[in-house]
């Protein structure tokens, strides 16, 4: 601010930049070699207006406490877009493989843009979001895939819809697992847990009230068999026991699962055949 006094001179000279929020009452300072009155503001944008055109109230005392104020041309306040809830997030079916990728921001942003990495890496552009909601705005895009695998999201861009385009990015990420493929159940083992006397195990002939041990040892290379509480691995075994329509297989140290389960006494002769259920992490079932 050029200010001057002819009288007694200037006191002091302050500014009221609240709307940048940096108070109201900022001290201009005299010295510099263009004879004019200036401070250097951080903007706060925790305390400021919203965005938008704000004037300064420039106010100047001199040392007989007389005032005049005087107005800036308008300021544009424009800040970053506050970003959050940036996720990635699986939702295919067993015919598609996509992923959903979406995030919130303070403002209505001009340019959303993000990198996937993984098997079928790619840039997502701004074209892909749609927009929904108000303070927050909320960023919408569903992205078809080619291929199963881990994916990591990368938030490139998240630009206000002003003329300078802030960027709200700080490379924010999030991971998800594509997994539309069944696991593989393995190899079936079927014994008595103590063998008659005189017959072959392998020939898995059983009598009432003998009691059968069931071991399987599954696999799934894409996200994996889930901790023995999910129940990722059960058998139905009611040819063989009444009622054993849905029992869990433990998990045992050398990563197979399995269970023991009594004959019924009264079971009629026959082959008895059994089924066995494996879930992996992405609720993806084989039987």
């Amino acid at each position: 601010a050029d200010v001057d006094d002819t009288g007694v001179g200037v006191k002091n000279v302050t500014a009221n930049l609240s709307a940048f929020g940096a108070g109201t009452d900022v001290s201009l300072t005299y010295g510099n070699t263009d004879g004019t009155y200036d401070a250097t503001i951080t903007v706060k944008e925790s305390q400021a207006n919203a965005d938008g055109s704000y004037d300064v109230r420039v106010s100047a005392n001199d040392t007989l406490a007389n005032e005049r104020t005087a107005t800036t041309p308008t300021l544009e306040l424009n800040t970053e877009p506050e970003i959050s809830g940036f996720s990635l997030v699986n939702v295919s079916s067993p015919d598609a493989q996509s992923v959903e990728i979406s995030l919130d921001s303070s403002e209505q942003l001009g340019t959303v843009s993000v990198e996937l990495d993984g098997p079928d890496g790619q840039t997502v552009p701004d074209g892909k979001f749609t927009e929904s909601g108000s303070g927050p705005y909320t960023y919408t895009a569903t992205v078809q895939l080619t291929a199963d695998g881990n994916y990591t999201a990368t938030l490139l861009t998240a630009a206000d819809a002003s003329s300078l385009s802030k960027n709200g990015s700080s490379n924010q990420q999030s991971e998800t697992v594509v997994d539309t493929t069944p696991p593989d159940v393995g190899p079936i083992t079927i014994r008595e847990t103590e063998t008659d006397a005189g017959t072959n195990e392998s020939d898995l002939v059983v009598d009432g009230d003998d009691e059968v041990t069931i071991s399987v040892d599954p696999t799934d290379e894409t996200s994996g068999i889930p901790l023995p509480a999910s129940d990722p691995v059960t058998a139905d075994l009611s040819a063989l026991a009444s009622g054993a329509t849905s029992v869990t297989l433990a998990e045992q140290p050398d990563g197979s699962y399995q269970t023991t389960v009594t004959v019924d006494a009264g079971l009629s002769d026959g082959a008895k055949q059994i089924g066995v259920t494996v879930v992996d992490n992405e609720s993806v079932t084989n039987t």
